[in-house]
């Protein structure tokens, strides 16, 4: 079993590069998490500064530096522009990991989710040595679900009270993604 790499992994699609997020990449943050579009199933209110965005990089770095996820900028290559992040949530080597992600509303229903969603799940399948992926979704975000399940991503279930923000309780539908099922799309 493999655990998360040292050097932060870069990988490449058609039409994107996910790469490391730096300080650089805090205006693109702030106007990604200061907005209501897509912050609406996200367990974090809108930013209502850039500090927040800081903070938010601050803990992607740490939590790469601890070996404990990865979250990925999501750029288009044909002008680097940033567009979204990707992700590793929490990671059990050799057994499973939770993955998240989000975009620019810009950028929905162009295929770039897919796009980074297949390359990161054969990222994490090849290199990681994981057997399962994990994403947990509100059923209300229907987008979400739609980018899952066209990657292959199985709705398994619901689970019922499963995160607390927005102050309430919230079901997340289970979707995951075998690396057996992976090795077949």
């Amino acid at each position: 079993m493999n655990p998360l790499p040292t050097e932060f992994p870069v990988l490449h699609t058609g039409r994107l590069t996910l790469n490391a997020i730096t300080p650089v990449n805090l205006p693109d943050l702030y106007r990604e998490f200061s907005n209501p579009s897509v912050t609406r199933y996200y367990n974090l209110l809108p930013f209502t500064n850039q500090e927040k965005a800081a903070e938010l990089l601050s803990y992607f770095t740490k939590r790469f530096e601890e070996k404990e996820g990865i979250r990925w900028g999501i750029f288009l290559k044909k002008d680097n522009s940033f567009i979204g992040t990707i992700g590793i949530n929490s990671f059990n080597p050799g057994d499973r990991c939770n993955i998240g992600f989000d975009l620019l509303p810009n950028y929905w229903n162009k295929g770039y989710m897919s796009e980074a969603l297949e390359i990161i799940s054969l990222y994490i399948f090849a290199s990681l040595e994981v057997n399962r992926i994990e994403a947990e979704v509100i059923p209300e975000n229907e987008g979400s679900c739609r980018v899952l399940e066209k990657t292959g991503f199985v709705k398994e279930g619901l689970l019922r009270d499963w995160m607390y923000f927005n102050e309430k309780y919230q079901d997340m539908y289970m979707y995951a993604l075998l690396k057996r099922d992976f090795n077949k799309v």
